[in-house]
């Protein structure tokens, strides 16, 4: 009978336990690593965030109304848009995450946005960020909309009033010529539901037939299977908007428009002793109806009384 090599069993057994301590402590340097890597990606998200809402800043103080902003980020970044009608004025809320190979990041932390008006779609991406701002004017002036876009964009039979206006903006995303769509680009048709290339993304319908310059002063877009409606330059956040998140800012826009027009009575008041034309009893109703807005439907349908209030306390320049 052959004897057993007991140095070859021990060998066997030291191998064994090299090979298994050091797979246990490959392992938990990989486990280790990838954690410290998400969580640095996630602060990257975080202050990504941080800094994209800080570009916001010069659009919210009006400074950059009408105008717009390019955003170069360094990775591919998929921004999140998360909109609160409740409490005073409601809130957002932007995180980001961002990809590296193929996939994504775990989102930041979420930074509030408590006084500013952010419309875009509720999920959106790309390495490139167009900003532009808008005043909301309901009659006064309530608050900046500031319209966030990834995407490439064709606009179809769009009236020239709107080609003016964007072109002036310089959004290089933005086309107006049917031949120069690519199959990527979100095709925005006015007036219809479809064009020589195909059917339309969205459909944007003037319905606008008093005192007005263009059909298009009101009207509503269909997209998404869903009609959303928009009075004067509320037609741009409903074009770049996702539905949900547009009608969430309506009800924010018009609780503030809503509490401005508490404090315009208020002046009214003091101002019926010069201008006999303020009526603070049409200014607290106006403001009540927008306090109590259900729908941006609900919006179009106060804009003939906006109009009429501002026609008649224009002379007495309340705002």
């Amino acid at each position: 009978m052959k004897k057993k090599n007991k140095k070859g069993i021990e060998m066997t057994f030291s191998w064994m336990f090299s090979i298994i301590a050091g797979a246990v402590i490959l392992f938990l340097a990989i486990y280790a690593a990838s954690r410290l890597l998400k969580t640095a990606k996630y602060e990257v998200s975080t202050v990504t965030a941080k800094e994209l809402s800080i570009i916001f800043e010069p659009m919210e103080t009006g400074i950059a109304s009408g105008k717009s902003i390019k955003a170069s980020l360094s990775e591919e970044t998929k921004i999140f848009n998360d909109c609160y009608d409740t409490g005073t004025f409601g809130e957002q809320r932007i995180s980001l995450a961002v990809k590296k190979g193929k996939q994504w990041s775990k989102p930041g932390a979420e930074i509030p946005i408590n006084n500013k008006y952010i419309f875009s779609n509720a999920t959106t991406d790309g390495k490139t960020v167009y900003i532009f701002g808008m005043p909301f004017e309901f009659p006064f002036k309530a608050a900046d909309m500031i319209v966030l876009t990834t995407r490439g964009y064709c606009f179809i039979n769009s009236p020239d009033f709107i080609m003016d206006e964007l072109e002036t903006l310089n959004l290089e995303n933005i086309k107006f010529e049917a031949r120069n769509c690519t199959k990527e680009d979100v095709k925005v048709c006015f007036g219809s539901g479809s064009w020589v290339g195909g059917k339309c993304d969205m459909v944007v319908y003037g319905t606008c037939s008093l005192a007005c310059e263009s059909d298009f002063d009101e009207g509503y877009v269909y997209k998404d299977k869903k009609n959303i409606y928009f009075s004067g330059k509320l037609i741009y956040p409903a074009i770049f908007s996702s539905p949900d998140l547009y009608e969430c800012n309506i009800k924010r826009l018009a609780k503030k428009a809503g509490q401005l027009a508490m404090l315009y009575k208020d002046e009214a008041n003091w101002l019926s002793t010069k201008c006999g034309t303020v009526s603070s009893a049409e200014l607290a109703n106006f403001g009540q109806q927008l306090n109590a807005l259900k729908d941006s439907r609900s919006l179009v349908m106060l804009s003939g009384q906006a109009k009429a209030l501002d026609s008649q306390i224009a002379e007495c320049e309340l705002w």
